[in-house]
């Protein structure tokens, strides 16, 4: 278990800044947990509680959407039984958040405005950190990061590599940590990979549906094939009306 951990629940529609307040966090210091790695782990939701469980700090991300999440609210009520320091963070306007419930373990607190999370975040950050105190020495944040992975059987994330990175000739690393560092490596560079090769396959069908609709409009922007393609449809429609005259005479 991480020491004084941090769980950030939001919803789905606000993963991009739930991501970026964990990598920010990860990246201070912090020991601060998000289902963000959990793509390597088949039995993802009760790793979910497992983690939360062991968390002592629950930063909530308050939305008109993470409101009505029977996820949010599932956690959010764990949090508030085991008496954690629940942080909820106002991202929308108060006015979207009146026309919703808000749960007793929100009505309690003192909403930190997050709001201008995006345009401000350097400052909201700040305020953040002010009610999550200081964070672990970088030498025991590492360790105890190792040990969570490799015990949860997780891939280390990009950010948490980069900051093992940052480190790496500063510190000592737990053992066995070697082998789950160049795992999580592998996997990342597959991953950026054939993220890659979706990226180049995207580009060249925008480039041969550009060279088809070039084609079909100089072709239509041919009097001769203009005059051609008429003759067809004429010749189709007569075609068809003596099949009709036919079949009615006959």
């Amino acid at each position: 278990m991480l020491e004084n951990q941090i769980f950030i629940s939001y919803s789905s529609k606000n993963r991009d800044l739930a991501a970026r307040l964990y990598e920010d966090l990860l990246m201070e210091g912090y020991p601060v947990w998000m289902d963000k790695a959990l793509e390597e782990v088949k039995e993802w939701k009760p790793q979910i509680e497992d983690n939360l469980r062991k968390s002592n700090r629950f930063i909530v991300l308050i939305s008109s959407y993470s409101v009505k999440s029977k996820w949010v609210l599932h956690e959010g009520s764990i949090a508030y039984a085991l008496k954690q320091l629940i942080i909820p963070l106002q991202i929308e306007d108060f006015g979207k958040l009146l026309a919703t419930d808000l749960p007793i373990w929100v009505e309690e607190k003192q909403l930190v405005n997050f709001v201008e999370g995006i345009i401000d975040y350097p400052n909201r950050l700040r305020r953040v950190k002010q009610y999550l105190g200081e964070p672990l020495p970088i030498q025991k944040h590492l360790e105890e990061m190792m040990i969570q992975y490799k015990t949860s059987g997780m891939l280390l994330s990009e950010v948490a590599l980069n900051l093992i990175e940052k480190h790496k000739d500063k510190i000592e690393f737990p053992e066995g940590s070697e082998e789950l560092i160049e795992k999580s490596r592998r996997a990342l560079h597959d991953y950026w990979t054939q993220y890659a090769e979706l990226e180049r396959n995207y580009d060249n069908a925008k480039i041969a549906i550009k060279n088809l609709n070039e084609t079909l409009k100089s072709y239509l922007s041919d009097i001769k094939f203009q005059r051609a393609f008429i003759v067809y449809l004429c010749i189709t429609v007569a075609y068809y009306f003596l099949v009709l005259l036919y079949i009615y005479f006959n």
